[in-house]
């Protein structure tokens, strides 16, 4: 019998082997195998799914969303003469651009796009865990229940739901993060493949075009393996020519997502409204980490008990110093590091939502970390305790958002429609109101923006001549009667 059926191999069921956490047997972690999905996964990815779908369509579309849609309808070049004025990058709306061709732009079009991302984050954390293990372990008997934590714990934490139910690049972002790691690791695991340097690089490069963020990101991973690659038989690494090349090839490649940074950088220093770091900004980050909405009142206070969890967390997994935990802390501690080095340096940049990428390996820690007690009970009794304070959080999340008491846009406009029937034009005060209230009315009622709310607002890369109200329209309107969407009373 040869070794890997005596062990065990990870997805495949084995005669007399003890079974983890989702079905998988407990040994070396093997192949996934192709004729099942293991059951670990599979319940990971029902709860993801049954964590954010709630109100999918019931939600209003906001300001940022109807972004997204907007900027995604003009077209792909039409796409980048809008990001030149703004302070994204294209990826996501090239891509949501194609989903709205093939689907539709309905709500649930444009959202289904984050919440199908979601679910690939889940997957894919679940996939680099499982590599994860394979190369940390060095080829030892390890315990092949991590993966299906590490998946549940992405699947019902708020911050990563957030992520993916909104028309955002956030769950594009999150998804290639757990996608580029779990290359990474395949790449370490085999180093003089080729193949696997090309598919590395590839989902790096998709990375730094999908969000600014995901060049911190990005970074931590070159720093580790750059780090790894010279600490390695001292210094005479083999492969480090390939990961010179892999580098190379990334950076040649980001080489025009950075002169779109360069030339948006100066809209950032004076027109974004990102706060100075703070310890109170640090602290309702890691807040954010738990639930980006909530009830509670003192967020501060909670984001240090949650900062000082995440610390304790760290000192049960950096006792075993191996090169895998070092892996999980540079990629949970470096982007946020740099984030606040720019900050200081150069210009404020620190907004806990552009964490959610790199938050995932937070989620990792405390995956390890509940898998350091030395008793399978008490690695259980750990993780279901983190998985239910995090479930009681997503919980809270829903509650605060007050959905049904809040109809949003959706419901202003609904409420015109039936009072005028689409007679009278709706004229914006506001492009925060505008974007949401055009994606409403669709072609049933005319909706256009005072010429005045252009001028002190940053998003004017949103607006088109077709968007604004001429002063002759607008006196015309004002004769025969109009409504009004304003701030104010």
């Amino acid at each position: 019998m040869t070794d890997a059926v005596r062990r065990g191999d990870a997805g495949t069921a084995v005669a007399g082997a003890p079974r983890g956490a989702g079905g998988i047997a407990r040994g070396r972690v093997g192949s996934m195998g192709w004729r099942r999905v293991p059951r670990g996964l599979a319940a990971a990815m029902v709860v993801a799914l049954v964590l954010r779908v709630p109100y999918l369509t019931e939600r209003s579309i906001w300001y940022d969303e109807a972004s997204s849609w907007q900027t995604a309808s003009f077209g792909v070049a039409g796409i980048i003469d809008s990001l030149r004025l703004n302070v994204h990058l294209p990826l996501y709306y090239w891509l949501l651009r194609g989903w709205m061709v093939l689907f539709g732009e309905s709500v649930l079009a444009l959202r289904s796009l984050s919440v199908g991302l979601g679910l690939v984050t889940v997957a894919a954390m679940y996939l680099a865990t499982r590599e994860w293990l394979r190369w940390s372990a060095a080829g030892g008997s390890v315990r092949s229940d991590l993966p299906a934590a590490a998946a549940l714990l992405v699947a019902v934490n708020a911050f990563q739901i957030n992520a993916a139910i909104e028309a955002r690049m956030y769950a594009l972002g999150t998804a290639l993060t757990a996608l580029s790691v779990w290359a990474l690791l395949r790449v370490l695991r085999a180093p003089d493949s080729s193949r696997r340097w090309t598919v590395y690089a590839g989902l790096c490069i998709l990375l730094l075009y999908t969000h600014h963020y995901g060049l911190f990101v990005v970074a931590s991973q070159w720093i580790y393996l750059f780090a790894y690659a010279l600490l390695q038989s001292g210094g005479r690494c083999r492969w480090l020519g390939r990961l010179s090349a892999a580098s190379l090839v990334t950076g040649v490649a980001y080489v025009p997502g950075l002169l779109l940074l360069i030339g948006q950088f100066g809209r950032v220093r004076q027109d974004y409204w990102t706060a100075p770091l703070s310890t109170g900004l640090v602290a309702r980050t890691f807040w954010e980490f738990l639930t980006p909405v909530t009830s509670v009142a003192d967020r501060e206070l909670w984001g240090l008990v949650v900062l000082g969890g995440l610390a304790g967390a760290a000192l049960l997994v950096v006792r075993r110093a191996g090169r895998g935990e070092l892996l999980v802390l540079t990629l949970a501690l470096v982007p946020m590091l740099l984030a606040a080095g720019v900050t200081l340096l150069i210009t404020p940049v620190w907004e806990g939502r552009f964490f959610r990428f790199s938050q995932l390996f937070f989620l990792l820690l405390l995956a390890l970390a509940a898998g350091s007690p030395g008793r399978r009970a008490a690695r259980r009794l750990a993780l279901a305790g983190l998985v239910a304070a995090m479930s009681l959080a997503s919980l809270d999340f829903w509650h605060a958002r007050q959905i049904p008491a809040r109809p949003g846009m959706a419901g202003a406009v609904e409420r015109l429609r039936d009072l005028h029937n689409g007679r009278d034009p709706i004229v914006s005060t506001s492009n925060i109101h505008y974007f949401p209230a055009k994606y409403y009315a669709g072609g049933a009622a005319t909706v256009r923006l005072l010429r005045s709310a252009t001028e002190p607002f940053w998003g004017n890369h949103l607006i088109r001549a077709e968007d604004v109200v001429s002063d002759e329209e607008f006196r015309r309107w004002l004769e025969d009667g109009l409504w009004l969407l304003s701030h104010s009373d």
